[in-house]
């Protein structure tokens, strides 16, 4: 009699056990949902913080001098070769870097993402990345001479400004800020799930 007892007690111990690391696991993989979910947010509003930086129309002259100094030191190259003589291009060059690091953060935290989620996060940050591809496209057209140039100058000037108003974004500003909307909403919902 007792060896049954001790066997029942023995099993009802183990079912214990095992829905208790059973909950264990859901609230781990809760919290990294959280996590995953936050720390991609925050990847994509320093990517959307990292354009509106880069279409600020205001170039201070020190900002020009820094980038050129910078350019000389990391590249070699000789900055000569800039065609259109407008120095504004090595600022928007130094400018755009802080995008692609921008995208390295967003791209980590998108595989991070992929592996909890599936590939949908991937198509819903793709129109944003495409943006910033917008804008590296229309700076190189920018600077180069009128007669190679494959945009208008007024589509350009578009993209590459931000011609934002203090109530009003412009189109290129308006479509990024949605498409954020857009993956926070999302974002949002994978922490609900999670509770």
């Amino acid at each position: 009699m007792r060896d049954i007892i001790t066997i029942i007690l023995t099993i009802i111990g183990l079912w214990f056990a095992g829905q208790g690391l059973s909950t264990w696991k859901k609230q781990i993989k809760g919290s990294k949902e959280i996590e995953t979910a936050y720390d991609l947010h925050v990847a994509i509003i320093k990517f959307r913080e990292a354009i509106k930086f880069v279409r600020n129309p205001f170039i201070p002259v020190s900002e020009i001098q820094r980038a050129i100094s910078q350019i000389k030191k990391e590249s070699f190259r000789d900055l000569t070769d800039n065609i259109t003589g407008d120095d504004s291009a090595y600022a928007y060059e130094v400018r755009y870097l802080k995008v692609l690091e921008a995208k390295i953060e967003l791209d980590s935290c998108l595989l991070i993402a992929e592996a909890l989620w599936g590939r949908k996060i991937f198509d819903m940050v793709k129109p944003l990345k495409d943006k910033s591809k917008q804008l590296s496209f229309a700076l190189k057209q920018n600077f180069r001479p009128n007669e190679v140039r494959v945009m208008d100058v007024q589509n350009i000037d578009n993209i590459i400004y931000d011609k934002s108003e203090e109530n009003k974004q412009d189109n290129f500003s308006k479509e990024i800020s949605d498409q954020v909307e857009l993956i926070a909403k999302y974002l949002r919902e994978k922490i609900e799930d999670c509770n």
